[in-house]
């Protein structure tokens, strides 16, 4: 799915956000992680850590929080693949790892330390991408939609997470744009059982010399929410 999984909403907001899609089928078979992130070059690795409480001095943007709440590393494989992604937060430590197949991610296993948790399991259409996890007894747990582009990057997702007894529990809808060179400038999160829109804004403040992203301020609802700072591997 788009981001490394918004199901995670709740999580990523307390925390920070930094979010994924994948899939299985040869119809959309063009579709690459990389892409859909808009990352330059041949990235290997890349790793992100949130600063909560930004600041603005001197024209410049910092953290008076010296200690990050919230990190994610992202492994791709040099077809331009997620193949694990990596949480960490201050009382969470979450993997998750995908079985690719046939160039396409087909399932992907979710660990809670070392203790495996759920299974999900991915479906292609030309225009959309579907990801259905499920509890380790077989019940579903979340469904995510993706609507892809004419680009085969996700602009619109559909997120809805079921309790134990097969109840809806939540249903959230991302729509997303992006920069001039493809990455997340902005989403606007619109929960259809409370009727809340969240809005989500990030503003690119340096680049390496790759083009990729090194420092973005975030915003949640037009106020600043956390500095994200970027580190790169490259094959």
């Amino acid at each position: 799915m788009k981001r490394n999984n918004l199901k995670y909403y709740n999580i990523l907001v307390t925390l920070c956000l930094c979010s994924f899609i994948t899939s299985c089928g040869q119809s959309s078979q063009n579709y690459n992680d990389l892409k859909d992130y808009g990352l330059k070059s041949k990235v290997k690795k890349q790793e992100t850590i949130n600063y909560t409480q930004p600041i603005e001095k001197f024209g410049e943007w910092e953290t008076e929080d010296s200690t990050s709440k919230y990190i994610i590393t992202k492994t791709f494989n040099k077809d331009g693949l997620l193949i694990e992604t990596i949480q960490r937060g201050v009382e969470m430590a979450n993997k998750r790892t995908y079985i690719i197949k046939n160039g396409q991610k087909t399932e992907s296993i979710y660990f809670t330390g070392s203790e495996r948790t759920n299974l999900s399991k991915f479906t292609y259409s030309d225009t959309s991408i579907i990801e259905k996890e499920y509890r380790l007894n077989g019940k579903l747990s979340t469904e995510i939609i993706s609507i892809l582009d004419k680009d085969k990057k996700v602009k619109q997702e559909e997120i809805k997470n079921y309790t134990e007894d097969g109840n809806l529990d939540s249903d959230t809808k991302s729509f997303f744009k992006n920069d001039s060179d493809g990455f997340l400038s902005h989403f606007e999160n619109y929960d259809l059982l409370t009727k809340r829109t969240r809005v989500f804004d990030f503003t690119i403040l340096k680049r390496d010399d790759k083009g990729n992203p090194i420092k973005i301020l975030k915003r949640v609802d037009n106020k600043p929410f956390a500095l994200q700072v970027l580190t790169y591997e490259y094959y």
